[in-house]
Order: structure tokens, then sequence, then C-alpha cells
């Protein structure tokens, strides 16, 4: 991949440089290869967006922890999102919405099964909802929430690391006489990938695909257009410089 890169940048005819002088032209080097490995990135940020149906009963025990996460009778719904911790390790985060009162709602997260605020026997809200009477957007929280997510095993066994201050916004959740729906829940953290291919934009950015999933840019290559592509000078090696013609 990489040398085809090389060689589209160095044969192709975008690889025209007429806003360099004539003695420079031929100094003008492509820009370097992408690099074969992009490194890992832990997730700093979780977007959700969501309808919470403001038609469902409250779900509170009666009696014992607020939550019991093997029980479904004690919330309402759950969903799941991928994270990644700065090694770019899998941690399942898996949230659920436990309504506790009219326009008010629980919100329970666990990381690889483990609760992240309370304990195993007794997990806590890592935040509660609270909806205006039109279902509209929360009014509290205000903002992101700052949750730190702690070490855990993931589902391949290995020893995962503490992600904190990751910022949760909610402010897209909305509570209305609709069944549950998750319509947005992203994050931005990544696991390490190799480069498996790369395209030219149509401004001449090069851009690198990785195999988790990433594009990034690696560089740009000078473009330029002419009203008489007849009039540009052969340079050799399929290289043209600008005329007064061209």
């Amino acid at each position: 991949i990489l040398q085809s890169l090389k060689a589209c940048l160095t044969r192709s005819p975008a690889a025209i440089v007429p806003a360099l002088p004539m003695a420079e032209q031929k100094a003008a080097l492509p820009p370097p290869p992408p690099p074969r490995a992009l490194p890992p990135a832990a997730t700093s940020t979780i977007t959700m967006e969501m309808n919470l149906d403001s038609r469902a009963a409250t779900t509170v025990p009666a009696a014992g922890p607020q939550i019991i996460l093997t029980d479904p009778s004690t919330y309402n719904n759950a969903t799941s999102v991928t994270v990644y911790d700065d090694k770019g390790q899998d941690v399942a985060l898996t949230y659920y919405f436990q309504k506790s009162a009219t326009d008010t709602w629980n919100v329970f997260i666990t990381a690889n099964g483990v609760p992240v605020t309370g304990t195993a026997a007794a997990p806590l809200p890592s935040s509660t909802l609270v909806f205006p009477a039109t279902g509209g957007a929360p009014s509290s929280p205000v903002g992101p929430v700052s949750i730190d997510i702690p070490p855990t095993t993931n589902a391949a066994g290995a020893l995962t690391r503490a992600i904190t201050g990751v910022q949760l916004d909610m402010d897209g959740a909305r509570q209305y006489g609709a069944p549950f729906g998750v319509t947005n829940l992203s994050q931005d953290g990544y696991a390490p990938g190799q480069v498996t291919g790369i395209s030219i934009e149509a401004n001449g950015i090069i851009m690198a695909r990785y195999s988790n999933g990433q594009n990034q840019p690696a560089g740009q290559i000078e473009l330029a257009t002419f009203r008489n592509a007849q009039g540009l000078q052969p340079m050799g090696g399929n290289n043209w410089a600008a005329t007064m013609a061209a």
C-alpha cells in the first residue's frame, strides 16, 4: 500500500507544482507516506441521544438495593457501548435506565459488569435525568457528567486500565410518550490500527484508512487547474510545469 502511495504521488498528473519557480520544481518532493500503525486513543467523550418512554411505570425496588442488575423488573431499559482505555483495550459499558418518579430517571452504568458507581452489592446511579413536564431536553443535569471508569477484566480476560474524567453528554435525551429508542450512542476512543488503504480527496488531501475504522489525513498533494492543458511543459517522469500558454 505504501509503495502504491509513493508511486501515485510521483507519477500522477496531479503531482504538478506550478506554484514553484522553475529552478525549484525539480526539487519538489511528494509528502511522506502515512504511518503504518495508528496508536490507540482512550475514550474521553460519550454522546447519547434517546427517548425514554414517559408512559413507563416506576421500577425502584420497595426494599433492598436501589437496583438489582440481574433483575429486569428493577429497571426499565438498558443499552450498551464499547469504550477504550489508553492501551486500546475494549471496555463494555452498559447503561440501565430506571424510572424513579414522574419525569425522573436514574442512570446506572457498569463497566464489564462492574458498577461504575457504588458496589456490586449496592450499585448507585452515575447520574439522574430530570425532564420538564413537556418531555423535552433534560433540566438536570446541565451539560456533560464526568464519570470515572474503574479497571475491570474484559471479555478476553485482560485487565483494563482506568479511564478517568469521561464526559457523558445526555443532552440529547428526551422523554416522550413513545417506546424506548436510542438514536445515537457514540464515543471518541479507538483501538490501535494498521493502515489498510489510502485515498486522495478532490482537494488533494491524502486520507489513510486503518483497520480500526479510523481515517486520518496523511498529507496533501498540491493541485492546479489549467485552462489549456496542452500548454504545459513536459519535465519528464510524467511531471509537467506551468507556462504562460497553459
